[in-house]
């Protein structure tokens, strides 16, 4: 019995220096070297000098909280006038910004997040010196990229400014898809102008399309030459003054009738659905 006592005695202090001692590890002494790791590697990325588009994201979430605050204040149904009026005033805007952005990008004029932060200028003012620059530098550094057909959802549209600008971007691209896209743009334009002038150029502009741009693709399974085929038929035919397409169908009784048999009679159409 005292052999096996000594043996099982030697085999136990063998076993605990092979396992480092008997000295337990300390209650959450391996919870704090993980914390501890974790926080010099957070530590790490904090040093880590933020990426242009990290900064320019931290910018515009800043200036995006800000102007959901301002709504948010707005939809108070108690404020005053006066009160609506001073947080209206107090509210952040694209000029203000302007400074700070363009600072961000002068390093790197050329980078895709200098162009969408010209785009969001130019969008957000409209009009102004902000806005000119910001066109500027678009046409400036940006003249070949196919992002440019963008500025046409962005210029001030039936002004001359406007024209002006829809014209210089098909005199500079080189792309397809932006010269389509722009000039769907001013046909889309003309073709809300009632003048016969207005009319015979938008013509002119989707007929161009269908000749040169038809295949370009704009989403949704639809092609320029869709959107043009269609907007060509409505100038032609559904504007104030023209003769409305013939229509034909059955009425309640199941009797066939067409539009023009009531030409010269005051005709009420009611068109419905349920969607």
């Amino acid at each position: 019995m005292k052999r096996t006592w000594c043996v099982w005695c030697l085999q136990l202090t063998m076993t605990g220096l092979l396992v480092g001692g008997w000295e337990p590890i300390p209650a959450g002494a391996q919870d704090a070297k993980q914390q501890e790791s974790a926080e010099a590697e957070t530590k790490e990325q904090d040093e880590k000098p933020a990426t242009l588009r990290e900064q320019y994201q931290a910018i515009m979430k800043e200036y995006n909280q800000a102007v959901a605050d301002i709504r948010r204040q707005l939809q108070n149904p108690d404020l005053t006038a006066d009160e609506r009026k001073a947080i209206v005033e107090g509210a952040p805007n694209a000029e203000d910004l302007a400074e700070k952005i363009n600072q961000l990008i002068a390093a790197e004029p050329k980078s895709d997040v200098a162009l969408e932060a010209h785009m969001f200028l130019a969008r957000s003012t409209r009009t102004g010196k902000v806005f000119d620059a910001a066109i500027a530098a678009v046409f400036e550094n940006f003249a070949d990229s196919e992002r440019l057909a963008e500025l046409a959802s962005v210029v001030p549209m039936g002004t001359p400014v406007g024209d002006k600008l829809l014209n210089k971007i098909l005199e500079v691209s080189p792309h397809d898809s932006v010269k389509g896209k722009v000039t769907y743009t001013m046909a889309n334009m003309l073709s809300r102008s009632e003048d016969q002038e207005s009319e015979k150029r938008c013509i002119e502009l989707l007929e161009t399309i269908q000749a040169k741009y038809a295949a370009i693709e704009v989403g949704r399974g639809q092609t320029l030459g869709k959107l043009a085929e269609r907007l060509l038929f409505a100038v032609q035919n559904l504007r104030v003054g023209k003769v409305a397409p013939d229509i034909v169908a059955k009425d309640l009784d199941e009797v066939e009738f067409k539009l023009s048999d009531y030409r010269g009679k005051v005709v009420v159409l009611d068109f419905w659905g349920d969607w």
